[in-house]
């Protein structure tokens, strides 16, 4: 069969990817399949029968059930691509193909670039698809090229791709124009080597030391070497000796990158400062002297890669937190013999092996270790202990004003997946159900905080508008300034779940019931003396 010596066209996949994209390749695949193959001139039924062979068993089960309308042909070669498409289209995922259309690089050639931009464009369904891709041109072009475009008030698609056609063009053009210095340094070798007779100058030549094996030899040959097609004992590649080997310090790869495989240790900062002045030390670390920032607020101790050999680096389990709470996986940890210069003391440090872009750091343990730093205890407050009994802050009791109209609201729906942890909270002791009717119920308020627990919350509104409030000024930060004048000591309080620790009497108590799925509640914390607590938010 004529059809046999083409190939053909692949299958098309209907669960894979944008079903839209592959359609609009396969159909026209298929479309030239049938031409070059001579099917074009066979039955209608036998085309049909060639393009549901070439779209593949899903293919043929999709269409196997579709509904056909009276008059319509299933034999047709064009009520089979048209059922297909129908099927595929609506699928088009529009906001991926704008997302891809935006993030196309700018590139050389630039035709190309402008091919792959129209075709992109073609699945995005645009209003205006010339100016966005003009706009897209101008936006990644370079910024000397971007500026000149930018000038033409007027400029439309066909302007922009003829002026960075023309600036493609003109930038080659100089290039060979002007030769790079490199070029013309090795055209001058040549020219020395060819005057000598020698042939290719610099394949002759010859050097102190090689920088694969460390020994002398000829350069013109690489199998000379006595390193070629040996292996390094140090990172096992070929080609070149350990006492020659270049290779960094690869990262510790890991399967997943989830959070709790991390242990997170933190430090104030890491990177190079500028001309910010910090306080240094210097210690000698595998025989060179390494200069070391001091961080009293790092967990860990960091240093370069560049000062730490290859095998000296375990992999870890320690991720670096920065101060602004950005993170970052460490090559990988290792523990070294230091020495302090000026005192000849060995010590054993264990650092974290980071980028050579960042900086060397001796956190707190060590420099204390290291005694180069020290703290005086009785010169500030070391502990505060605090009182964890509730109810110390005084007693406070509602008022209501008896012309305001008590309300009694429904109960709201708690979602399925927090009513466990609704109902555990419910029982932590703070609240008591009540059994007898009350003038006023409130709703319950869910709130989840951003660790994940819940914080249960009585919705007081109808409740507020009929309190009587005990009016009082309350202090501005202009008033208080001015009396710490003299103030030399600071310390700042917080109290942990404030509310709590304000008693109400009985009656107050009952004010504060709000409806749960649990029955009905009021905020009760017990006292020794057998008082209550309110938490109101």
């Amino acid at each position: 069969m004529a059809e046999a010596n083409f190939r053909l066209p692949n299958i098309l996949r209907l669960n894979d990817g944008n079903i839209a994209e592959q359609f609009k390749k396969w159909r026209r695949q298929m479309e030239i399949y049938l031409e070059a193959s001579g099917a074009s001139t066979k039955s209608t039924k036998a085309q049909a029968a060639i393009i549901l062979h070439c779209a593949g068993s899903d293919a043929i089960e999709v269409f196997d059930q579709m509904d056909f309308l009276e008059g319509e042909d299933r034999d047709s070669p064009d009520t089979v691509l048209n059922k297909l498409e129908k099927y595929c289209l609506p699928r088009n995922n529009e906001v991926l193909q704008r997302y891809r259309f935006w993030n196309i690089p700018y590139d050389h050639p630039f035709d190309k670039f402008v091919t792959e931009l129209k075709a992109q464009a073609e699945q995005c369904n645009f209003e205006e698809k010339d100016k966005l891709i003009r706009d897209k041109i101008v936006f990644c072009a370079p910024k000397h090229l971007k500026e000149k475009l930018l000038k033409d008030t007027e400029l439309s698609l066909k302007k922009t791709i003829e002026t960075c056609q023309a600036h493609e063009q003109t930038a080659s053009q100089i290039e060979e124009m002007q030769p790079t210095k490199a070029r013309s340094s090795q055209q001058r070798i040549d020219r020395i080597g060819a005057a000598q007779g020698t042939g290719n100058f610099k394949n002759k030549r010859t050097a102190n030391e090689c920088r694969y094996c460390g020994l002398k030899h000829d350069f013109d040959d690489k199998k000379k070497c006595p390193a070629w097609g040996k292996s390094c004992s140090r990172c096992k590649l070929k080609n070149h000796f350990k006492a020659k080997c270049r290779s960094k310090i690869n990262a510790v790869q890991v399967d997943d990158d989830s959070d709790e495989q991390y242990d997170d240790k933190w430090l104030l900062a890491m990177g190079n400062s500028g001309n910010t002045k910090q306080s240094t030390c210097v210690l000698n670390v595998n025989d060179n002297k390494v200069r070391f920032k001091i961080d009293t607020a790092a967990d860990v101790n960091t240093i370069c890669q560049q000062h730490v050999r290859r095998d000296q680096v375990v992999p870890t389990k320690t991720r670096l937190v920065m101060w602004n709470k950005s993170k970052m996986v460490p090559k990988g940890e290792t523990t070294l013999d230091v020495i302090n210069p000026k005192t000849k003391s060995h010590h054993k440090v264990k650092f974290m092996v980071v980028k050579n872009e960042f900086s060397c750091l001796l956190g707190l343990k060590t420099l204390q270790d290291l005694n180069f730093i020290t703290f005086n205890d009785d010169k500030y407050v070391a502990n505060v202990t605090a009182n964890d009994n509730l109810g110390d802050l005084g007693e406070a009791r509602l008022k209501v004003d008896t012309t305001k109209q008590p309300r009694r609201l429904p109960c709201r729906k708690v979602p399925f997946a927090l009513q466990d942890k609704v109902k555990s909270e419910l029982n932590r002791g703070i609240l008591c159900p009540v059994d007898e009717p009350t003038e006023w119920v409130n709703q319950m308020a869910v709130v989840e905080k951003a660790n994940g627990d819940l914080r249960i919350c009585i919705d007081p509104r109808p409740l507020n508008d009929a309190l009587m409030r005990e009016h009082h000024k309350l202090l501005t930060l202009d008033d208080v300034l001015p009396k710490f004048q003299n103030a030399k000591v600071f310390t700042k309080l917080d109290v942990k779940e404030a509310f709590w620790h304000i008693k109400l009497d009985r009656k107050s108590s009952f004010l504060t019931t709000m409806i749960t799925p649990m029955g009905r509640l009021r905020w009760f914390v017990p006292q020794k003396n057998g008082s209550s607590l309110l938490a109101l938010v």
